[in-house]
């Protein structure tokens, strides 16, 4: 894992599927960046309240806690990289960002959730004790955890301004179990994994919107 103290929201977008469609290749599509209301929710406190380890409910957990992403703000962070994967997806003729007023259509929403969190893993810190032995063997460690992504009022609008589809709330939660490290560096790169996830399905549900109306 790479330790660095502040760390970027973003992937790998080189596998990302191509895709063409007549009824989308001629359409310029931009997005607004995302308002962030993250703070609004309950369960994300923790989040701007902890460092990347701490105890809740007397369990030890990993958390992306905000303080060690990078100064760029999250909901930018996160409105750009919807942006490079939709770009690299070539659906649309053109992608734009903050540029509503040059484009056929564009979408709108609100970051209400980017979450992570997953048990700390003692097998993985009891290994780092021992070195690069240790670590290695326990660089396999795994532990439950939980993330969760929602944009709310994600709405699409045609280049009037006019309300084309009101999409509502946008919402994935992912269970299971995550790599673990010792330092609590990993839950930020499952994070940014299951973003993708995330965005593959909120592009094609933006692309069917679009396809299977005719929108003037």
């Amino acid at each position: 894992m790479n330790c660095t103290p502040n760390k970027k929201i973003g992937y790998s977008i080189k596998d990302i599927e191509r895709i063409k469609d007549e009824r989308l290749s001629q359409i310029v599509f931009d997005i607004e960046e995302l308002v962030d209301k993250r703070k609004e929710d309950l369960e994300s406190e923790i989040l701007y309240d902890n460092p990347r380890k701490c105890t809740i409910d007397i369990d030890d957990v990993c958390i992306n806690a905000e303080k060690h992403y990078k100064k760029s703000p999250v909901a930018r962070q996160v409105t750009s990289m919807l942006f490079e994967h939709l770009n690299k997806r070539t659906s649309f003729k053109k992608v734009v960002v903050n540029k509503k007023d040059t484009a056929d259509f564009y979408i709108t929403g609100t970051l209400s959730k980017f979450f992570g969190k997953q048990d700390f893993s003692t097998s993985a810190a009891v290994g780092a004790q021992f070195g690069l032995i240790g670590a290695l063997a326990t660089a396999g460690a795994k532990t439950d955890g939980k993330i969760i992504f929602e944009i709310t009022n994600l709405k699409i609008y045609n280049k009037n301004d006019v309300l084309i589809k009101d999409i509502g709330s946008f919402k994935r939660v992912y269970e299971g179990e995550f790599h673990a490290d010792a330092y609590c560096w990993c839950i930020f790169d499952n994070v940014n994994a299951k973003l993708k996830d995330y965005f593959t399905d909120l592009i094609a549900a933006v692309e069917t919107e679009i396809k299977n109306n005719n929108y003037e």
